[in-house]
This record gives structure tokens, sequence and C-alpha cells, in this order.
């Protein structure tokens, strides 16, 4: 009864383990660098991450695929793409910057990479919902002067049967 006790921990560690190497190259490309365009095209250049083609930056923003910049990562047998959009926000009640830095990667296991994501940021989502096998989950998570949007889709019902880490983060100026 034990062992089958720690064989099932082990193997539950392992398979979270395995489903989350994807999530590890997003924290790299976007948690780690704040979504800053800048500091990600540091990171793609230090890499030698590949610059997305003209075809690929079409499949992200259809009708403006120079509005995106973005690279592929090889890992393992698969391909994750990572793409920044940025610009600046005027009028309202706030002026400032706002980027944006996602990563698509081959279908993971949901479960595991939404716990990944709540591990890194030390708390559940505010959301998560899985509708038709589609799967959402949303952090927010505000700082002086700055809000963060965490979004992570997934499921059978996903776009190319994908998982999809992203971040929006809007700096306000004083």
């Amino acid at each position: 009864m034990v062992i089958s006790s720690i064989l099932a921990l082990v193997l539950a560690q392992a398979t979270a383990a395995s489903a989350t190497p994807s999530f590890s190259a997003y924290k790299t490309a976007c948690l780690d660098t704040q979504a800053d365009p800048a500091a990600i095209r540091a990171a793609a250049s230090a890499a030698k991450w590949q610059a997305l083609t003209q075809e690929e930056k079409e499949a992200i923003a259809p009708g403006n695929p120079d509005g995106v910049e973005g690279w592929a990562i090889a890992q393992g047998a698969g391909r994750l793409q990572v793409s920044i959009v940025s610009g600046a926000l005027k009028g309202g009640l706030a002026s400032g910057a706002q980027s944006t830095c996602t990563l698509t990667a081959p279908q993971g296991d949901d479960e595991a990479l939404i716990k990944a994501y709540s591990t890194h940021l030390k708390r559940n989502p505010s959301e998560n919902a899985n509708d038709a096998g589609l799967r959402t989950a949303v952090w927010s998570v505000s700082a002086q002067n700055a809000r963060a949007m965490h979004y992570y889709f997934g499921g059978a019902g996903a776009a190319a049967n994908s998982s999809t880490f992203s971040i929006t983060i809007i700096r306000q100026q004083n």
C-alpha cells in the first residue's frame, strides 16, 4: 500500500515535470524578461532563436504580420513560437506602454501547465474554465504603476491543438 502510494506520487511528479518544458521556455522568453521587447530580442539573439517566417507572422497576426516580431525555439521534436507585440497607450485615464509576449507550443497536459504557471506566480488563477474542451486560465497581478495579465489557453478545442501562454504588461506613466 505504501509502495503503491509512493509510486503514484513519483509518477505524478514525473508527468508534471515532463509536461512543463514548454512552460520553462515561456518563463525564459516572456516572464524572466517581464515581456520587455528589448530584453526578449536580447534573449532571442543570445539563444540563437530563428526568426519566424512572414507566413508564421501572418498566422499570428492576420492582415498585420509586420505588427508582430517572433522567433522559433527548437525543443525536442517540437517547435515553439515566441511572439511580441508592443505599443503606446494614450488617452482615457492612463498613458504608458503595453507589451505582450506569447509562446505557443504543441499541446501539453493542461493541468500540469496550469499548475506550473500557478506555482510560478504563487497564486491560483482567478479564472479556470474548461468549455467544450477548451481550457482557459487567467491570473492578474498588479504592482506599482504596472499590471500584468497572464493567460493560458489549451485543450483539444484550442487552435491547432496547442498550448498557449501569454502575458500582457501595461506600464502606466505618471
